[in-house]
């Protein structure tokens, strides 16, 4: 499976010690896995920034290191959607390159970009992206639900708990005194909004608060 990945999700998951495994269930190799041209430097410098474990660093780096770039996107789309709100030029990017290559995942951390699909749906154009991208993406949240599906609640929470980033809705959803209905019903509570875009997760099939 080739999927798209933008930089928040690649710190969050590196700081949690989650990042090869997120990819591995996936069955993404590193060949299957494209980021921009530009993330290929920002990433280095925002894990040392952002990320207070060595060993977390160094797996960002050598992540950059061995995966792919997404092919240049169509520029006038592109300029279009990145006249609405919070539609930033790295999130654009892989929203178009996503549109245009429609067997892709995306995999994205910035849930104010998906946020700003929902609202423009309606108007061009923004009503095609989102409607290509209905069902393909993972967020944050649903990243972390698929991990407990297929690691173990005990498992991720405990490679959270040590996680080396900060982050306020690991933060809420996990900790000592957590348990998966917890650590869930948090998860889906952060993501509710944007289902329609979001890819099925066990987890998700009961209601979302």
């Amino acid at each position: 499976m080739i999927v798209l990945s933008d930089n928040d999700i690649i710190l969050k998951l590196a700081g949690c010690s989650l990042l090869n495994q997120f990819f591995e269930i996936l069955e993404a190799s590193s060949k299957d896995i494209l980021i921009a041209t530009n993330a290929g430097y920002a990433l280095p410098k925002q894990a040392r920034k952002k990320l207070t474990n060595e060993d977390a660093v160094n797996t960002v780096t050598q992540f950059v290191e061995n995966v792919g770039r997404i092919s240049p996107v169509n520029p006038d789309l592109l300029s279009e959607i990145q006249g609405f709100k919070d539609m930033d030029g790295g999130e654009s990017l892989l929203m178009v390159a996503a549109h245009e290559n429609p067997d892709l995942l995306f995999a994205t951390g910035d849930k104010r970009c998906l946020q700003s699909l929902i609202d423009h749906q309606s108007l061009e154009p923004i009503d095609r992206i989102f409607k290509s991208l209905q069902g393909r993406v993972y967020c944050l949240e649903t990243a972390l639900l698929l991990l407990i599906e297929n690691l173990g609640f005990e498992k991720v929470n405990q490679m959270v708990i040590n996680r080396c980033v900060e982050d306020g809705v690991l933060r809420l959803a996990f900790g000592q005194e957590r348990n998966i209905e917890n650590a869930t019903d948090c998860l889906k509570s952060y993501c509710g909004n944007f289902s329609s875009l979001l890819l099925p997760v066990s987890f998700l099939q009961t209601s979302v608060a």
